[in-house]
C-alpha cells in the first residue's frame, strides 16, 4: 500500500499533519518573538519574567519540531548510545 493509498482510506490525513505542523511552527515562531522582543526592551537592571507555562510550551515545541526535523532528514540515533566518550571514562 502506498503513502497515496493511505491518504484516500483516510481523507485528509495528509492535509491535517501538515495544517498541524504550520500551527506548531507557527507557535513556536510566535513565542519565539515574543521572547526576544520582551528581552529587547527589558530595562538593563530588570531581567524579564516569563510564565513558567510560556516556557515549557515553548521548550517542548523546541523538542518535538527538533525531532520531526532530524526525522524528516533522515539523523540516524546512534548505534550505542550507552558508551561514554574515551576523555570522559578516565
Amino acid at each position: 500500500m502506498t503513502e497515496t493509498d493511505r491518504d484516500s482510506i483516510v481523507g485528509g490525513a495528509r492535509t491535517l499533519k501538515q495544517l498541524l505542523m504550520f500551527g506548531f511552527i507557527a507557535t513556536f515562531v510566535g513565542l519565539y518573538t515574543y521572547f526576544v522582543v520582551e528581552i529587547w526592551n527589558a530595562p538593563n537592571a530588570n531581567p524579564p519574567e516569563f510564565e513558567t507555562g510560556l516556557l515549557g510550551v515553548a521548550g517542548t515545541l523546541a523538542g518535538v519540531l527538533g525531532g520531526g526535523f532530524a526525522v524528516a532528514v533522515g539523523v540516524d540515533k546512534p548505534e550505542n548510545v550507552t558508551c561514554s566518550p574515551p576523555e570522559l571514562t578516565g
